[in-house]
């Protein structure tokens, strides 16, 4: 029971620390701004009562504030998570190329499905900051790898839980958990992709780094184009055939790569992290 209990528990954590931290910003902004409690129309648009820095010391505190709960609550294996001798890398490369991939898809899905971004405003202004850039860019994808892939899954993992209800939790929670319509399919099936791929390496330097170039990536776009990535998709650069033929190379691309990973890439012991039992040799005596 502990080994499903002690992951849901952070995802509860989460929530709170998350709700806790858009309270005291709020609050800080009325403090700061007390005119704005006489103007009910000013309050209920999110940027005149929140500030760009603010926002983004809270998204990094956040973060840290969970990986040192997991810390304390012993969740974490410090010897392996980040270790770069046990990563196969030939076959992690293979992933790497199947999962930069997937992303032509998936954009491809978001458009097609129209889901909105709610936080879109707020990206755009943190990607012109920079504790926003450090926050969505570096911080940001190691302390989620560390909670989602580490944490959530490879506590599971470590302590006996099914294999594909591990990959699959942590990959749907971690997609609910951005709480953005537009990011939730994104982050869900980027999730079980890197969830396979830390399944296989049995830490998160692999998942840290598509985490992190992906973000990087996302950030580099707004910096260049600004206000135009609102309207910017695959379709609007590429055209309707060129969007549906980038769309389907790349979920085959990422499809192949991830079999032939899945296939010849080592899979990590877990069971030697905590055995779950302990084999005692028997001993006969002879009566003499």
């Amino acid at each position: 029971m502990k080994k499903y209990l002690y992951p849901f528990l952070i995802v509860v954590a989460i929530m709170v620390i998350q709700a806790m931290a858009g309270v005291a910003i709020f609050l800080f902004a009325f403090i700061k701004n007390p005119h704005l409690l006489n103007n009910p129309e000013a309050i209920q648009d999110v940027s005149n009562v929140m500030t760009i820095d603010s926002l983004a010391w809270a998204v990094i505190l956040c973060d840290i504030l969970v990986v040192v709960l997991i810390a304390l609550m012993k969740m974490v294996n410090w010897k392996t998570v980040y270790n770069f001798i046990q990563v196969e890398w030939k076959w992690s490369l293979v992933a790497i190329l199947g999962a930069v991939s997937v992303t032509f898809f998936l954009d491809y899905m978001n458009e097609v499905m129209g889901l909105p971004n709610l936080m879109e405003n707020q990206f755009i202004d943190l990607s012109n900051n920079f504790v926003g850039i450090l926050g969505i860019a570096v911080l940001g994808p190691i302390c989620e790898e560390l909670i989602f892939r580490e944490a959530f899954m490879g506590y599971m993992l470590r302590n006996g839980g099914e294999k594909w209800l591990a990959i699959i939790l942590s990959a749907v929670l971690f997609g609910v958990i951005h709480m953005n319509p537009a990011q939730i399919l994104f982050a869900s099936a980027i999730g079980l992709i890197y969830g396979l791929i830390y399944y296989k390496t049995g830490n998160v330097v692999v998942t840290s780094i598509l985490h992190i170039l992906n973000n990087s990536f996302s950030v580099v776009m707004m910096l260049i184009y600004g206000e135009k990535t609102k309207e910017m998709t695959l379709t609007s650069e590429v055209g309707t055939a060129g969007a549906i033929i980038l769309a389907t190379i790349g979920l085959a691309v990422c499809i192949l790569c991830l079999k032939f990973f899945w296939k010849n890439a080592k899979t990590y012991p877990y069971e030697q992290d905590y055995p779950e039992k302990v084999e005692v040799a028997e001993v006969t005596i002879e009566k003499e």
